[in-house]
């Protein structure tokens, strides 16, 4: 979704637009009843074995007691999850299932699910919407004309059926790609004959209107790379496979290919581990994030809880860097508040550990609304479902590089083009699903459920029109006693055209060649030849002296973004308007800035001038305030220009204000929390005001007032936010010019202390501080 906001709407508005189950989520109901949350459906669907305890016998002794249960209950909730998305009754399978194969199960299946579904509609709650009398909220799709629906995947039985009740109210437009993988699954749902190729397939009443199948797919973003290239590397073991993936993508940098273009795909994301370990310089961004199962206070919990015997104490780890828990102070707790209480008064010694609390505790509150329906779990049993939702959370990889590493799923609808994907071996590709366990091929395809052909066409298609769209693709792989290359590879449709190597054994030293050294952070120390100083660049010196050094001495400079910045915008249109007013009604002066704000170049820059015209209302009503107080504005952008210790300082005021004899001195800003710097100037880095008092105080405007205010004029607020003291901020600064000027000849230009500065900064990956 990122991907196609930035390749279609990169300077406007963006359309509402979901995942299909959001979707879903967003348009059905079921009349007085609430979706049950994730963390219960394990729980009931025990309940339900439970009391179905004699025939359940039959498949095993799996569920003695919850513990157990929680280990092999994915089993049951992924089968009853694919027969309701197929729109399948298990009562159907039984009437296939004429040899009797799978009698015994089938039946015990289906006194489950009744039970299961009994339990949900006596706690008032629903699980599936196919086996509920759902309901589609129409109102909520009045404001759209059509929907267009991108697919990647397969859409089931359940998705056609809703997008075929809503097609009678609007219609649908499917996007799609048909290779010789997807095209037999797409004809048999749509029930039309489909060539190979894009497709814009619109279904409207029960009529389908086709256009393709040699449309240009305006969403692919492929290039007709005269050259491609595919590469299939063979290693003999993981080390060697990394050392594989680092050396490629330096060559890859060396050739001046960006960062941004480079992908590493995971078939199988366990992979991305090895990628942490040795990613010192943090070239990767992961996608996947960190999974808080991997922190120690995950797993110090788990296994304290897991465990019975006294010795669980010594199988707890130790705290790492990073992480939250020290094994030996967690207690035996005696409730879930102490439990809560526990988590709540962890002490925390890093930002990263701060984060894994603050994730744990906001899980928590999700939880908390569960605890009423699990009282008659023990104490224990109810932590487990606790940490079970924990597994399903990760946090974001927020300080990641600028190299992309992602899941296979996540390469939908999105290309790169210069690829890696490592760890093509049996087991992960394709990769294996529980569903196919149970029923037989003759069976699914009778009744409509997918086979394990038709999960394996989906992974070809995946990686069919990923390679497609890529300039370079290298296939890593190993091929030694435990694992063996994928039969993908054997595709010829995908990889008839790759060159099959044995990697060279150089990359099994890569690491030990000095390529994978820390980081050294670098000492620039010069003159510093700058004889002037804005409020802007004294503020930057001050607060980042090597940011200071590459905007101001080297004359690096952000790119241009291309968007109106509405600011500078209303600071211009304030000039316009009281610069030609001759006299202040400040009414008809509010008009005449709506007006102009009107005047926009897109549809982002109407909507914030529309915004920024609400707010300047309450700016005008403040003025009129002023102008009854007696002040009287009459100087508007007023440069200046005058030296104090060796430097030049220049700057532009936005506004003077005059009140007999004294002025005031007002900056515009528009900006949500403005504050002003608190007496504490030591630490100062904004000397804004007091450069303006000062350039007042040296006959700017003629002659010196007897008294000199100075503030922000708060444009969100409609108020001014005075310098508190503004002669003390005035010597501050004049203490901070003369020891610039004293120590000029040799400036070490060092990095900001504090890493928070930098998240913003235009040279955050000079300074790798990403």
């Amino acid at each position: 979704m990122k991907h196609f906001f930035a390749q279609n709407f990169a300077e406007d508005f963006l359309p509402t637009s979901k995942s299909i189950a959001e979707f879903l989520d967003f348009i059905l109901r079921v009349d007085k009843k609430r979706k049950i949350p994730p963390f219960l459906r394990h729980f009931y669907l025990y309940k339900a074995i439970r009391a179905n305890a004699q025939e359940t016998e039959k498949l095993g002794s799996f569920a003695r007691n919850f513990t157990q249960f929680l280990l092999n209950s994915n089993f049951f909730l992924k089968f009853y999850d694919e027969l309701c998305a197929e729109c399948v009754l298990i009562e159907s399978l039984e009437k296939l299932d004429i040899y009797a194969f799978y009698d015994d199960h089938l039946k015990v299946l289906k006194a489950i699910f009744k039970t299961y579904q009994e339990i949900l509609t006596n706690a008032h709650f629903f699980d599936k919407y196919f086996l509920e009398d759902y309901q589609i909220t129409f109102e909520l799709l009045d404001r759209f004309d059509a929907i267009m629906v991108h697919l990647e995947g397969f859409l089931n039985r359940f998705e056609m059926q809703v997008f075929t009740k809503i097609a009678q109210k609007l219609p649908i437009t499917f996007r799609l790609t048909l290779d010789s993988f997807n095209q037999a699954y797409y004809q048999n749902l749509f029930g039309l004959e489909l060539d190979l190729g894009f497709y814009e397939i619109t279904l409207f009443r029960e009529k389908f209107s086709v256009k393709g199948s040699n449309l240009e797919n305006p969403d692919a973003q492929q290039k007709a790379w005269q050259n491609p290239t595919l590469e299939v590397l063979e290693f003999n073991d993981k080390i060697a496979e990394v050392g594989g993936i680092f050396a490629q993508i330096d060559v890859w940098l060396e050739q001046g290919i960006k960062p941004e273009q480079i992908c590493v795909v995971l078939p199988n994301e366990d992979f991305a581990q090895y990628l942490k370990l040795f990613d010192k310089a943090r070239n990767f961004n992961f996608a996947m994030g960190n999974s808080l199962k991997d922190s120690a206070l995950y797993r110090n919990l788990k296994s304290f809880v897991q465990e019975k015997s006294e010795s669980a104490q010594e199988n707890l780890e130790s705290p790492q860097e990073g992480d939250v828990c020290d094994s030996s102070l967690i207690p035996n707790f005696q409730s879930f508040e102490a439990f809560k209480e526990f988590l709540q008064n962890l002490e925390t010694h890093s930002k990263a550990s701060q984060t894994i609390k603050e994730k744990f505790l906001e899980t928590l509150g999700q939880f908390e609304f569960a605890l009423e329906y699990l009282k008659p779990l023990s104490l224990k049993e109810q932590i487990l479902v606790f940490l079970n939702l924990i597994e399903e959370v990760s946090l974001d990889d927020v300080g990641g590089g600028r190299i992309s590493v992602i899941g296979i799923l996540e390469t939908r609808g999105i290309c790169f083009d210069y690829l890696i994907i490592p760890e093509f071996n049996a087991g992960n590709v394709p990769s294996f699903s529980e569903k196919d366990l149970f029923l037989n091929t003759a069976i699914r395809q009778r009744v409509g459920l997918p086979t394990r052909e038709n999960r394996e066409n989906l992974q070809k298609h995946y990686y069919a029109q990923l390679i497609q769209k890529s300039r370079q693709t290298w296939i890593m792989c190993l091929d030694n006693d435990e694992s063996k290359p994928s039969r993908f590879l054997l595709e010829d449709s995908i990889f008839g055209h790759a060159r099959f190597l044995k990697a060279s054994l150089k990359y099994s030293e890569y690491f030990l060649s000095g390529k994978a050294l820390n980081y050294q952070e670098r000492e620039i120390i010069a003159p510093m030849n700058v004889e002037s100083f804005s409020a802007t660049s004294l503020q930057c010196f001050l607060t980042c002296k090597r940011k200071y050094y590459y905007r101001y001495i080297l004359g690096f400079k952000e790119p241009p973004s291309g968007a109106v910045n509405i600011g500078s915008k209303i600071h211009e249109i304030l000039k316009m308007v009281y610069c030609s007013a001759k006299t202040y009604d400040m009414d008809s002066m509010y008009q005449e800035v709506c007006e102009k704000l009107k005047k926009s170049d897109s549809a982002r820059e109407f909507f914030d001038s529309a915004l920024a015209a609400k707010y300047l209302k309450r700016f005008f009503e403040t003025e009129k305030s002023r102008l009854e107080s007696g002040w009287i504005p009459f100087c508007f952008e007023q440069d200046f220009c005058f030296d104090l210790f060796g430097f030049t300082l220049r700057g532009r005021m936005d506004r003077i204000d005059k009140r007999g004899d004294e002025v005031c001195v007002l900056d515009y800003k528009y900006k949500r929390n403005l504050k002003v710097e608190s007496k504490n100037y030591e630490k100062a880095t904004d000397f804004q005001l007091p450069l303006y008092a000062l350039a007042v105080q040296k006959g700017v405007i003629g002659s010196v007032p007897e008294k000199i205010q100075a503030g922000f004029y708060d444009l969100y607020e409609a108020k001014i936010e005075q310098e508190k003291d503004l002669n003390a901020k005035i010597e501050d600064l004049q203490e901070k010019l003369e020891k610039i000027r004293a120590n000029c000849k040799e400036v070490n230009f060092e990095l900001a202390p504090k890493y928070e500065t930098c998240k913003y900064c235009d040279f955050i990956y000079l300074c790798n501080r990403y």
